[in-house]
């Protein structure tokens, strides 16, 4: 049985924690182990990312241990279902399953992978002072009153768009040879924003036809695929074919911002992108 012990940290940090553990040493958040690798990446001050896939040659036991305050919060997606998971708040063993978990730094969770089993997952770290500003305001409010009724959150529901955003950034991460901060920071802020948004919509899609919110996503994918010029109002007011108050008030609704301010945020993230591959940015 290999036992493993860290405390939540940001990703490079927690990647070393681990290395040592193994009797190993960790290079810029890059840890190769004969059954598998782990990178840690700092994407901002307030944000890291850390994923890893193995192949367990022996029983493994990784414990999270709780630090002295809750400064920062993990969200761990899991992309397996062959470990058994303990944590502080039921204090009973359970299966691990495909699926999200929220927590923050002081408190305690294990897990333990069987001999031969594959284990495959991306872990986002956000610092709880950072999150409550501008960018995360409406998730700040929803991971502080998720926590009040639930210390350590099990959320199965994950959607096709999400799961379709992590395996894409698991697979960026492990399959690239020249892996961009800027991209890895964009594709987090992402999937940070549609886990919280997967809680606001139960209430929101409670409140809206359920055409109307068809059509309200697919004119932000318009958005999304669109990023490079300015998109008249108009143009999206045909995709919603809907009034532009009605869509002004829906969209808001559902995304908790305007869609001028999201296509502007997406439009900032692929400008990072270039700008790290050496593009100039008009």
């Amino acid at each position: 049985m290999i036992q493993i012990e860290y405390k939540l940290n940001h990703a490079p940090n927690i990647v070393a924690s681990i290395a040592n553990n193994l009797g190993m040493e960790s290079q810029d958040g890059f840890l190769k182990h004969p059954d598998g690798t782990i990178v840690g990446k700092q994407l901002n001050p307030g944000l890291s990312l850390y994923a890893g896939y193995f192949k367990m040659s022996d029983n493994y036991t990784v414990a999270r241990i709780g630090t002295d305050n809750d400064d920062l919060v993990s969200l761990d997606f899991i992309l397996n279902t062959t470990a058994l998971l303990w944590n502080q708040e039921s204090n009973i063993r359970s299966k691990q399953i495909f699926g999200s978990y929220l927590s923050s730094s002081n408190y305690e969770s294990e897990v333990t992978y069987d001999k031969n089993k594959f284990s495959r997952f991306i872990t986002i770290i956000f610092d709880r002072k950072w999150m409550n500003s501008e960018i995360f305001e409406n998730e700040y409010d929803l991971c502080t009153f998720i926590e009040s009724t639930n210390k350590y959150l099990l959320f199965r529901e994950l959607d096709k768009e999400i799961n379709i955003e992590i395996i894409d950034l698991f697979h960026y991460l492990f399959n690239e040879k020249k892996i961009i901060n800027a991209y890895m920071f964009g594709a987090c802020l992402k999937i940070v924003t549609r886990f919280f948004q997967k809680f606001q919509q139960k209430k929101s899609r409670a409140e809206i036809d359920p055409s109307d919110l068809s059509r309200i996503i697919k004119a932000r994918s318009y958005l999304d695929t669109n990023v490079s010029s300015h998109i008249p109002i108009n143009d999206l007011l045909d995709i919603a074919s809907m009034s532009q108050t009605k869509f002004g008030r829906l969209f808001k609704l559902v995304f908790n911002i305007s869609p001028g301010e999201y296509h502007k945020k997406v439009r900032i993230w692929k400008s990072k992108e270039l700008i790290e591959e050496g593009h100039s940015v008009s």
